[in-house]
């Protein structure tokens, strides 16, 4: 990588970290361009050569978000007794002081986007001797828990969710996807799930009725 290619690399990542920082502080509406370039040491307009637009930063501070969540939850489900009971306990406590100690990041993640979609499930339907996938994506599951995690989290957030048919994977395996949204925004998360489920109709299973 050339040296140019490395210092914007570099800017780059130092402006997600102080348009972190900004939001953390004040909330959204105090995410100022002019503040984040002299937090860079940078021009205001050279923000715009960082990234293509405000929104693709805020995304990009969620992701970070999202990922120092996945973390804190990693390593308190490994800081304690394996027991599945104890263990789903510390996440959810996890969960809670991640969303406290962090309360305008969190805010922020539905107040740029009205809705988050993500797979209903990490993996395609599984054959019905196994209890549950061993191995996700080179993760080793511990317990029957750590696999359903995309769906018992939002639960824990008291966030509203419908999970929703969404196609069928080459084998002809159904696919779910979760439609998340904020607080009290069922109307518009059943709306949705009903599009998509017009768009991508999967039919009755064989051998049904």
């Amino acid at each position: 990588m050339s040296k140019t290619l490395e210092r914007r690399e570099k800017l780059r990542c130092e402006l997600i970290l102080a348009a972190e920082r900004s939001i953390g502080a004040k909330g959204m509406a105090g995410l100022k361009t002019r503040e984040l370039a002299r937090d860079i040491g940078c021009a205001n307009g050279a923000v715009y050569n960082l990234v293509e637009d405000m929104d693709e930063l805020i995304l990009l501070v969620g992701s970070r978000t999202l990922e120092r969540l996945d973390a804190s939850l990693t390593a308190a489900e490994s800081d304690g007794p394996a027991s599945a009971g104890e263990t789903l306990a510390r996440i959810a406590v996890a969960y809670c002081d991640f969303a406290a100690d962090n309360l305008e990041l969190w805010r922020a993640l539905f107040e740029q986007y009205d809705l988050f979609l993500t797979p209903t499930a990490p993996v395609p339907p599984f054959p019905v001797e196994k209890n549950y996938p061993e191995v996700v994506e080179g993760r080793k599951m511990q317990h029957y828990i750590d696999w359903i995690g995309p769906t018992f989290l939002v639960s824990l957030a008291a966030l509203p969710a419908a999970s929703v048919p969404a196609g069928l994977t080459s084998m002809d395996l159904p696919v779910g996807l979760q439609i998340v949204g904020p607080r009290f925004s069922e109307p518009m998360i059943l709306t949705v799930a009903k599009f998509v489920e017009a768009a991508h109709p999967i039919g009755m299973p064989p051998n049904c009725a």
